[in-house]
């Protein structure tokens, strides 16, 4: 089933507002592909502090904030490489890529370090040329296997950036700087989550909800992914 929100004459933007298919001649052709690149940007401009805290641990059991670093970064780049191989109309195939290969070579000796770096570089990458790779309609509707199962290439946008979301939140979290996670984002991750909790608790998954009274919708979207500050 194709998104209700395609319509391929419009240009999609998405900001801390919301989304909105005003035509601007620069954006996405659906508010799925808009948002999960404004996951990446949420994520990316957190306070750069926090790269000095990497060893920092955060509410996901065992990790510190570099490993939530390079598990975006190794979701953002299989995001990138979404339903690819695809041949389009002209004829122009578009191949999966390794983000970043030389420098993954240069950085061999420097392992922890190395791998950071270059997490940050891959998710700056998928989020620069997001609007390049999510524009051609035929290519989003076309169905692709994921770990939610059978569904198009923007649906799976459409759910997968609450992933990015969540962790921008436990990276903040964990070094105590401004998420700056918007009020309309965490209410719209909020509705993703909901009609799929079946399969969202569990090891390895999210832990049961915590009560919150809170009106925030941030607050709201966390306390229902389990998730409790490492501060508390």
């Amino acid at each position: 089933m194709v998104s209700e929100d395609i319509n391929e004459y419009s240009e999609y933007t998405y900001d801390d507002s919301g989304c909105s298919n005003e035509q601007t001649g620069f954006g996405f052709t659906t508010c799925n592909s808009a948002r999960y690149n404004h996951a990446l940007w949420v994520l990316y401009r957190l306070n750069s502090d926090f790269m000095i805290n990497l060893s920092a641990p955060t509410c996901c059991q065992e990790w510190n904030v570099g490993d939530v670093l390079q598990h975006v970064a190794t979701v953002s780049e299989m995001v990138f490489n979404v339903g690819l191989p695809y041949t389009d109309k002209s004829g122009f195939e578009r191949k999966p890529e390794l983000l970043h290969q030389a420098e993954r070579e240069d950085y061999r000796d420097y392992p922890e370090y190395g791998a950071n770096e270059i997490a940050k570089k891959v998710i700056l990458r998928c989020m620069k040329q997001g609007p390049g790779r999510f524009r051609d309609m035929d290519f989003l509707e076309s169905l692709i296997q994921t770990p939610f199962g059978e569904m198009t290439v923007d649906n799976f946008l459409g759910v997968i950036w609450v992933d990015t979301l969540t962790h921008a939140w436990d990276i903040a979290d964990a070094c105590n700087i401004n998420h700056s996670i918007p009020q309309v984002m965490a209410e719209e991750a909020y509705k993703v989550l909901v009609p799929r909790e079946r399969g969202l608790r569990g090891p390895g998954l999210f832990n049961p909800a915590v009560e919150t009274t809170s009106q925030d919708a941030v607050d709201r979207f966390i306390a229902f992914t389990g998730r409790k500050s490492v501060r508390d």
